[in-house]
């Protein structure tokens, strides 16, 4: 039965605790489902559990995805990480510490897809990363300037085709490496604290990024209660209004901000079909650089629900409104309602 078994999820959160414990109190090995395909380890908390789990993966030769999160890691795993000889692609999330001066020492040739976010990745020097990993494609990472170091760069990293980026208050790791990727096509940056205008922006595409097609950008960011939020959105905007955004690309942006005495808080991002969960209330005003960007306004709600897009497939929402009410608006919607008590 265990050589046909081609995904396993072990997780130790709240709903399943002490499962990954239970699985090897049975005498269960990770490498007796010499089949396995896709592995998740999720909140394994106990280091000598943790341990054990990957001593197990080291013989996994079939392994293709790997996912680990919110475990107890030890940077030296890294180095059972790369051995695996069919691994394209892992993820490694909000672990207890990542340093990779410390840990990987061998290549990888098999790893397509990499992922590391957290908040304690002390060291991650991109370069020897990347010498480690020749045939890398897509790479997402959280830049935080307070927990890591970060050496520039001296060749193109010609691999790269799509790059995923968070950074905190600094851009200068995000705008060397983009300087490195010459065959990149996707990019997605959230940038929270601060961020670089559509000239900056313009500037580092056509300099640096000749082959991008999809731009997804999200930024957050305070202000100071004196200053005029309408008019730092509109001097924002006004930058992602030239003909390099709205004809050549036809990238669109919303700018969204509160005006509040506890807080003043603008929310800046690419429009597309797919869009994280937002609420834009009463005290919530917006603008966008496409003028087909509007809204519509229940009478009998403070909510401000975006309705520009005529190919959503799909919308689910807690607020008490009747199905046959969206139905009327867009009868080809997959109407999805959840009710918190």
């Amino acid at each position: 039965m265990s050589d046909r078994i081609k995904s396993l999820l072990l997780s130790e959160d709240n709903e399943t605790p002490h499962q990954a414990r239970c699985f090897l109190a049975h005498n269960l090995t990770l490498n007796q489902f010499t089949n396995l395909h896709a592995l998740s380890l999720r909140h394994i908390g106990v280091n000598e559990t943790m341990e054990r789990m990957m001593n197990e993966i080291r013989q996994m030769i079939s392994l293709v995805h790997l996912n680990i999160d919110k475990c107890c890691f030890q940077s030296t795993s890294l180095n059972i990480i790369w051995n695996l000889p069919r691994l394209t692609h892992c993820e490694l999330n909000g672990l207890n510490e990542i340093c990779w001066s410390n840990g990987s020492t061998v290549r990888s040739l098999s790893l397509r897809h990499f992922c590391v976010r957290g908040y304690s990745i002390h060291s991650f020097p991109l370069k020897p990363f990347f010498d480690h990993t020749p045939h890398l494609q897509s790479f997402a990472m959280c830049f935080d300037p307070y927990f890591h170091s970060y050496e520039k760069l001296s060749l193109d990293v010609s691999s790269i085709e799509t790059l995923d980026l968070c950074l905190e208050y600094s851009h200068h790791v995000m705008q060397d490496l983009l300087k490195h990727v010459p065959n990149l096509s996707k990019l997605m940056v959230h940038m929270d604290g601060s961020y670089i205008g559509g000239h900056g922006w313009k500037n580092i595409i056509t300099d640096y990024l000749p082959k991008l097609k999809v731009f997804r950008l999200w930024i957050t960011f305070d202000y100071r209660s004196e200053t005029d939020g309408e008019q730092l959105v509109d001097e924002l905007l006004d930058t992602f209004r030239t003909d390099f955004w709205v004809k050549v690309h036809k990238w669109f942006f919303r700018c969204c901000w509160t005006s509040e005495r506890q807080r003043n808080f603008v929310y800046f991002h690419t429009l597309s079909r797919t869009f994280s969960r937002r609420i834009l209330d009463d005290k919530t005003k917006f603008k966008s650089t496409d003028p087909r960007d509007t809204t519509y306004d229940h009478p009998q709600s403070a909510c401000v629900v975006p309705f520009r897009y005529s190919q959503t497939e799909y919308l689910s929402t807690d607020l008490l409104f009747e199905e046959k009410s969206w139905s009327a608006i867009h009868p080809q919607l997959v109407f999805h309602h959840s009710t918190m008590l």
